[in-house]
């Protein structure tokens, strides 16, 4: 899934569902900021105040399939239900770290972050449960149970929904999966889906004040998203234009009145660490930072950034903890 849902639908999700416009806010930035924390920082280096990051995605996934996978398998691919994904396919395989919405992993990882009550760990967790609709009867790892297409892959690994490309991240996508019984698939369906999902996890969390009292609060959710992401729509309007019927959503009664909030992916980055040594845009997206400092050191913990980066930090050892024994026995190379 791409920022339209992670971000912009997700805030409008959380709203619909009880929360308070500038918490949903926080959620719905750490929701996307997942998929766009994919640069190692070295902060303070050799002082008390130094803090290492943890990326919770990969720029060049091809580049170093080991990080990826185990990225991957954290934080965008969570392992479902093995026995439901053998039964949608063809030739009934399956695979322990197999990826299907609604699995315990992604579910376990949404009741630990609802119970906390930290915004950023519920945001990360919002992004994990989201992509189990949109990555399902994928591994994140490589593996040729990953395969459109008999045989040896060409140049391009079996890596997770590599063989698909962007298509299972695409709202508007109408794409075959060769494995399933029903090839065909409409990724409208499964992008609602994981909406309904996600207001219905929110919603009943006792943590969270009561959602307001709509007929069909799930019926005008799947409404709405319908008419505003084109899913339904003949003229299958770009991205610039999804964001900007979400945004009108914002501004409506029933997601509380309030302009959508504006994301920029180093935002909280830049509020808290200064980059003190040489840098240069060509690096690239996932170039290590080395050279940074803390612009207020004194309070760190309260900035964004570091709340953020220790809720990946938890994210990935709850999530490795659940692994442990679906990867006895697994075999993904470069793990």
């Amino acid at each position: 899934m791409e920022i339209d849902f992670h971000h912009h639908a997700t805030y409008l999700i959380a709203v619909l569902a009880g929360i308070a416009p500038h918490e949903a806010a926080v959620l719905a930035h750490a929701c996307q900021l997942t998929d766009d924390n994919t640069r190692t920082c070295r902060i303070d280096h050799g002082l008390a105040s130094t803090f290492v990051t943890t990326i919770s995605q990969a720029a060049d996934p091809l580049r170093c399939p080991g990080v990826s996978q185990r990225i991957f398998c954290l934080f965008h691919f969570p392992p479902g239900n093995p026995e439901a994904a053998r039964n949608l396919r063809r030739d009934g395989q399956t695979h322990p770290l197999v990826c299907t919405p609604g699995g315990e992993a992604a579910d376990r990882l949404l009741d630990t972050a609802l119970a906390s009550g930290d915004l950023y760990r519920l945001g990360l967790a919002c992004h994990t449960f989201a992509d189990a609709f949109a990555h399902q009867n994928f591994v994140g790892g490589t593996t040729a149970f990953n395969g459109l297409r008999p045989g040896p892959h060409g140049p391009i690994p079996r890596l997770g929904h590599e063989d698909a490309g962007a298509a299972p991240d695409d709202p508007l996508a109408c794409w075959t999966d060769p494995r399933l019984r029903e090839p065909v698939v409409r990724c409208a369906g499964r992008f609602l889906d994981a909406a309904r999902g996600l207001y219905r996890r929110l919603s009943r969390h006792s943590l969270l004040s009561p959602a307001r009292q709509e007929e069909t609060p799930e019926a005008c959710l799947a409404r709405d998203l319908t008419r505003a992401l084109g899913l339904e729509d003949p003229g299958r309007p770009d991205m610039a234009e999804r964001m900007r019927r979400l945004e009108a959503l914002a501004l409506t009664p029933r997601y509380g009145w309030h302009p959508m909030p504006d994301y920029s992916p180093t935002a909280w980055f830049d509020a808290a660490v200064a980059v003190t040594g040489p840098y240069s845009p060509a690096d690239g997206i996932s170039a290590p930072f080395w050279n940074c400092r803390w612009r207020s050191p004194e309070t760190r913990t309260e900035s964004h950034w570091y709340r953020f980066q220790k809720a990946v930090s938890g994210h990935a050892v709850d999530m490795l903890a659940h692994l442990g024994p679906r990867l006895a026995g697994v075999s993904l190379p470069d793990w």
